[in-house]
């Protein structure tokens, strides 16, 4: 039996001047009347959004409202980024190129590893627009790589379905984390 769901697709700009992280938005429903139908929260794909940066989230909701006639986002959420932890940012794409195949839209890149540390768990997050510059789709995968060397690069593929009429633009944002050397082979 097919459940209904509803997704709401967006994206946050960071205008605070400094990384943020832990960034978490409310998406809520109202009918008509303004009255509150629905909420549902996510935390953006991104770890750390740097100052002026972008980062898209998704949010769910596993049991919509039949209708609604208005929404909502709001901010719930989010801290000065001021500790890096084993969180690693010296990770570039170096290539992508993205194409329509059927209704799925197919990206193929590679990132690379411009530090000077070794990194490992590495994703990729695109974010895809349509004409009018509205987010259709966000994926975060990660790149299929157990460690990625300084000065190394890996490749990565990744398939998107988006909402609406298709795909006009889309960026790939990439983030990981740095192996420590003492504690790692």
């Amino acid at each position: 039996m097919y459940k209904r769901q509803l997704w709401c697709l967006g994206e946050v700009r960071n205008l605070a001047g400094v990384d943020i992280e832990y960034v978490q938005v409310q998406v809520s429903l109202y009918d008509s009347a303004n009255t509150l139908l629905s909420t549902a929260t996510a935390f953006t794909a991104l770890d750390i959004i740097p100052a002026g940066g972008t980062a898209p989230f998704a949010a769910l909701f596993a049991q919509p409202p039949t209708a609604y006639a208005a929404y909502q986002v709001i901010a719930l959420s989010a801290e000065p980024s001021t500790y890096q932890g084993s969180r690693y940012r010296d990770l570039e794409v170096s290539e992508h190129a993205g194409q329509t195949q059927g209704r799925q839209f197919i990206v193929n890149g590679r990132v690379r590893n411009i530090g000077e540390e070794r990194a490992t768990d590495i994703e990729v997050v695109i974010t895809a627009y349509d004409d009018q510059d509205r987010v259709v789709a966000v994926r975060e995968v990660e790149v299929q790589t157990s460690v990625l060397a300084p000065g190394a690069s890996a490749a990565f593929t990744v398939s998107i379905s988006p909402m609406g009429d298709g795909i006009d633009h889309y960026i790939v944002q990439v983030q990981g984390h740095r192996i420590d050397d003492e504690t790692q082979p």
